[in-house]
């Protein structure tokens, strides 16, 4: 089984920036495997990647869950393309994407998007894309509130609800 979480308590900057221009009640999201390894891009350790369970000095209780309705290979192409986006073609981690945050979420449509970086619901996104769902928006245009919007209308047109 694996989930999409979406972080209501904004602790960094980022969060408090991103909740203020987005109007959301969140501020980052997260995938989880069902291994129990969380993946995403984020500011406090600069990167994209795996952790054990919530992110350090987090809790559980931050976070919304939403069941995604996919199979064990889904599941699996996910995770293979999340291991290959940690790193750059020279090796290098991907970083967190600070100027991609900051552009796609303006008033303004700049579209400014980062080749070797991610921020959290742009990764999740494009994660959640290699396997059809969210076809016809760029992920670098995506919200962790938009996110949540098309997860939620995802996980209904795929459950027949």
């Amino acid at each position: 089984m694996m989930y999409l979480a979406f972080k209501h308590n904004a602790t960094n900057f980022f969060g408090k920036l991103i909740k203020f221009y987005t109007r959301s009640e969140y501020c980052h999201c997260e995938l989880i495997f069902s291994d129990g390894q969380w993946f995403s891009s984020r500011e406090l350790n600069n990167g994209v990647g795996f952790v054990t369970g919530p992110p350090s000095g987090e809790k559980l209780t931050d976070y919304d869950f939403y069941l995604l309705p996919i199979s064990r290979d889904d599941e699996k192409h996910i995770r293979a393309w999340c291991e290959r986006e940690q790193f750059n073609d020279d090796g290098t981690r991907c970083g967190y994407d600070v100027r991609g945050v900051l552009f796609s979420f303006l008033p303004i449509p700049i579209g400014w998007q980062s080749a070797d970086k991610w921020f959290c619901s742009e990764i999740c996104c494009a994660a959640l894309q290699t396997i059809g769902w969210f076809a016809g928006y760029s992920a670098a245009s995506i919200s962790p509130k938009k996110l949540h919007e098309l997860t939620l209308k995802e996980v209904k047109k795929r459950c027949g609800k």
